[in-house]
This record gives C-alpha cells, sequence and structure tokens, in this order.
C-alpha cells in the first residue's frame, strides 16, 4: 500500500503526484483523470497564483491529462483520505504549512468530519441510497465501526418466559399454570413467570454481522488507515464470509431478514451488509475509489466556530443573558429568535402611484454566529462570520482575503441589530471573521474596513476585525462539545 499527504489547493505538477505515490505515468495519468471527473482534483492555469480565488479546469476535456505540462498544475480540493486500489491520498487543510507530513492534525480532522459528517449522510454512502453517488466502501466500513462501537453486534434476541426470573411479569401464564394460595378472598402467587429474553450467539445474521465487522477492521489495517482514524483493531470472527455460504444465498438471507424486521437501526444495518457483499467486493476488484472527507471544508469550519462560540442565532429573546432585562419594546417578542429580528425584505406593488400590495419575502441577511458573552465591564454583542482562508497581511500586502461581498454583509448584520444594541446598552460590538491558524494561540491580524458602510448608522458601525484562532485548539473543543468563555479564552476579543 502506498500512501502520501498532499496539501489542499498547493499547486501539483503530475510529476511530482507520481513520485509522491511512486507510480508510473501510466498510473497517474489514470489516478488524476479519476479524480479530475469527480471533481477532487482540479487542473489549474499557472498564471492563477492565489489559493483561494476559484478554481476551473482549464481543458474542457477531462480524460486529457498531461504530467508534464508547463502551462499548468494539479491541486487537490479536498480534505480527507482518498483509497484508489493501492494507493491512499491523506489530503489535508491549506491553513496547514509547517508541518510536510502532519498526522496528529490529520487524525483529529478525521475525528471532526466523522463528528460533523451527519449519520444520514454516512448512511447514504455507505449504503447506496444516494442515487447520485456510487457505493463508498471506506464510508461503509466506517459506518460498520462506529455503529459497532456505539450499538454492538446485530441481535436477534431469543423471548422465554421464566419462573421467579427479573423481567416483567407474565400474569396470563402465572394464573394458568400456578396454584395461588387463597386468604381472606385474595390470591396470592409463591411463583410468578416472568418475560425474558436472550441474544442467540449462533444467530446467522449477528455471526455475519461479527465477520463484516472483522473485515472492516482488517481491511483498515491493510490500508494503513487504522492510525489515522484512531480506531483499535477487534477480532470478532475467525472465518470467511464463505462460511455462510456463496453470495447468491447470502444476498437472499439478507433480503428475507429485511422483509421482516421494521426496527429502523436494524434495517439500516442489513441493507449495508447486502450492499458491503454485493457491491464492496466488485469496487475491490476494479480498484474502485472510495473516499472519505470534504471539498467544502468551509461549513465544516464554520459548524465549528458555531458550536465552540455557542452562536445564540436561534436562541428565542427572553432567553438570552441580556445586559438589563428585556427592553420595551421587545417585550411581544420575546418569542423571537435572533434571527427572526432581521428584517424581510418587502416588495411593493405600485399602480398608478398607490401602493396596491405589499409582500414579505422569507430571505434575509442571514449572519454566521451571534455570541452574546461577558466582558469585564458588561457584555459583548459579537457578530461572527467563520472564514475559511488562508490571509497574508502584513505590511507588504494583502492577500488571500474575504470579498467585498462578505465586508459588506458584516456591516449590515450589526447594522440589522442596532436598535436591539442600543435598547440593551451592550458596553461592547464585536464583528469579526474567524479564519483558521495552524499556531497554538489566537491572533488579532487587524481590521477590514470601508467607512461609507461604517457611516450607515449614528454612531459609526464598528470595523470588522480579523482574526485568527487556533485551528486544533478548536477542533478539540468541539470534539468534547465545550462552549467557550469567549472574553477569557481570546482576550482580544
Amino acid at each position: 500500500m502506498r500512501s502520501a499527504f498532499f496539501k489542499e489547493l498547493r499547486r501539483y505538477s503530475g510529476e511530482e503526484i507520481a513520485s509522491l505515490l511512486q507510480m508510473t505515468e501510466e498510473e497517474a495519468i489514470s489516478l488524476i483523470r479519476k479524480l479530475k471527473s469527480l471533481g477532487i482534483v482540479k487542473e489549474k492555469s499557472k498564471k492563477a497564483l492565489k489559493d483561494n480565488e476559484y478554481v476551473k479546469d482549464i481543458d474542457t476535456e477531462i480524460l486529457y491529462v498531461e504530467l508534464n505540462s508547463r502551462n499548468s498544475h494539479f491541486v487537490f480540493d479536498f480534505v480527507g483520505v482518498i483509497n484508489i486500489g493501492q494507493y491512499i491520498i491523506k489530503c489535508y487543510p491549506k491553513y496547514i504549512s509547517e508541518v510536510k507530513t502532519p498526522l496528529d492534525e490529520m487524525k483529529q480532522i478525521l475525528q471532526v468530519l466523522r463528528r460533523y459528517n451527519s449519520r444520514e449522510q454516512l448512511l447514504m454512502s455507505a449504503t447506496g441510497d444516494d442515487e447520485s453517488a456510487d457505493f463508498n466502501l471506506l464510508a461503509a466500513i466506517l459506518f460498520f465501526v462506529d455503529d459497532y462501537s456505539e450499538n454492538g453486534t446485530y441481535a436477534n434476541p431469543i423471548d422465554i418466559n421464566e419462573l421467579n426470573g427479573e423481567g416483567e411479569i407474565n400474569w396470563d401464564k402465572t394464573i394458568g399454570e400456578v396454584y395461588p394460595i387463597l386468604r381472606e378472598s385474595r390470591a396470592y402467587y409463591t411463583e410468578l413467570y416472568t418475560h425474558g429474553s436472550f441474544d442467540d450467539d449462533f444467530d446467522y445474521f449477528k455471526q455475519l454481522h461479527e465477520c463484516i465487522i472483522t473485515k472492516c477492521f482488517l481491511k483498515l489495517k491493510e490500508l494503513g488507515l487504522s492510525e489515522l482514524f484512531d480506531i483499535e483493531e477487534a477480532i470478532l470472527y475467525d472465518g470467511e464470509l464463505s462460511d455462510f455460504g456463496d453470495e447468491e444465498y447470502v444476498l437472499y438471507r439478507l433480503s428475507r431478514e429485511l422483509a421482516v424486521q421494521f426496527q429502523n437501526r436494524k434495517q439500516i444495518v442489513l441493507k449495508t451488509m447486502y450492499n458491503y457483499i454485493f457491491k464492496g467486493k466488485l469496487r475491490e476488484e476494479e480498484n474502485g475509489l472510495s473516499l472519505f472527507g470534504t471539498n467544502s471544508f468551509n461549513f465544516v469550519w464554520e459548524k465549528v466556530c458555531s458550536d465552540v462560540f455557542n452562536n445564540q442565532l436561534s436562541t428565542k429573546l427572553k432567553y438570552l443573558s441580556l445586559p438589563q432585562p428585556l427592553a420595551e419594546q421587545y417585550s411581544s417578542e420575546k418569542d423571537y429568535t435572533l434571527l427572526e429580528l432581521i428584517e424581510k425584505p418587502k416588495w411593493n406593488l405600485i399602480e398608478g402611484g398607490r401602493l396596491l400590495k405589499s409582500h414579505r419575502v422569507e430571505e434575509t441577511l442571514i449572519p454566521d454566529i451571534i455570541s452574546l458573552f461577558p466582558k469585564d465591564d458588561g457584555v459583548c454583542f459579537g457578530i461572527f462570520d467563520a472564514k475559511y482562508y488562508n490571509i497574508r497581511l502584513d505590511e507588504r500586502r494583502v492577500d488571500g482575503q474575504p470579498g467585498i461581498g462578505d465586508i459588506t454583509k458584516q456591516y449590515l448584520y450589526q447594522l440589522s441589530y442596532n436598535n436591539f444594541i442600543n435598547a440593551h446598552n451592550f458596553t461592547h460590538i464585536q464583528n469579526a471573521f474567524l479564519m483558521p491558524t495552524e499556531k497554538d494561540t489566537g491572533e488579532y491580524v487587524g481590521t477590514a474596513e470601508m467607512s461609507m458602510l461604517s457611516n450607515l448608522s449614528m454612531p459609526a458601525l464598528c470595523d470588522i476585525s480579523v482574526l485568527k484562532l487556533p485551528a486544533q485548539k478548536m477542533f478539540r473543543w468541539y470534539l468534547s462539545g465545550r462552549k467557550i468563555d469567549i472574553g477569557s479564552v481570546f482576550p482580544f476579543l
């Protein structure tokens, strides 16, 4: 198994990719062609130097790949792990630059991705329910491992009635089969039949599930991914899938079991086992591609910041920790959320200079994060936008910065809440971009400002702070479910 680390959006020549993965030119062309077709690798003109600009294929023919082109290079627009045949590609985020083989960082990022990916999304890839995507073997393996860790193996309990057991009393059987002692016209039973159940360790589907789980652990080990996913090996079944019959018979048994099981978890496990057997082996034989990750890591960073900063955008006004009791003008809106305070556009039908009809539409401004947090001398109203950018802001230049649309929206977010802020005497307002850094500490980099927008309100709207937050710490807090005390953890806020 050959593997290599690749940095998201870093420019690689075709020859460099082939060298890192120790593959022939023909193998490299085939791999790049496959990854281009999926949008994971994009070919980029050498004239395009900014990491954060939108990447477009410079050729319209995806099948055309030239390894030693002088006019273009390739970028991985992806964060996560890709397995294709005997090759493992590990793509790490673009903000990491100090470490060339960031094993520890990738282990943490994969944990974040596993938490971030909804169970439904992982299941769609694992079960093949997403008709727009091929069966994803790696997603299926991770599903089996995570489901086993959470729920154990598949089980079909056998119901029993036992005498004087610990389960619920079976009164029908007790009354029908046990002689009572009669005293003062009342019946007393010295023995009771109770309902009970036990798992059949030799159940066909339980053992099949154990065999597949074992195969998944071994496959991760074979791919060299056990350490990366921080998964310890477990051997539950010492045998082969062939022990359960030929493929056609196993699929037949799974179909029959699916038809009689109505518990959601059982149906999911059975369906995933079916696809693992039906499609998984074929994918391996064809050197099929499987992956775990995302080409939209910006959404992951946004979720991390939202959770760690205790986003209160959907919190009702009556539950907010305000500097003072809810102002009288907002008493009728106490059950509104902070998001619902933002004005919605109104479209007016005018005819002959007369207003005929007005329509409110739902689409409006939606901030990423609103956090109210204590400061030494009061409460701060924080308006934060999680930006997955590699900004360079120094004495020589600014590069890799958010666009004009991002700046204008931040000003408008504060303008939307100005009346609420003034009505409750917040002592601080913080309007900021939150960007990741591989450093251990947070950093106040500077500000972005546009005077014509800051002067939309009196007093003037505050400039937008540019902040770099330590990604590893943010991820650690996210994985532990911690909501930080923003003011004390990041004093510059």
